[in-house]
């Protein structure tokens, strides 16, 4: 899995991937949370973390040079 990037709202490095029933990346510093990923059959628990965790990582600037 992929370090977790520092928080896109506050820039804190205090960040933690969270799974419960859907899977997400939540700032402990300011409480900013990224894109919720929900359980499916095909996508098991492990997965939807990982994808939770890019979706937290990817920035607007990445796509651009």
């Amino acid at each position: 899995m992929d370090k977790l990037k520092p928080c896109p709202f506050c820039g804190s490095d205090d960040v933690i991937l969270r799974i419960r029933e859907a899977a997400w990346v939540e700032c402990n510093a300011c409480h900013g949370k990224g894109a919720f990923v929900t359980f499916s059959r095909e996508m098991i628990q492990k997965a939807c973390g990982e994808k939770a965790v890019e979706l937290w990582n990817r920035r607007a600037e990445d796509g651009k040079e």
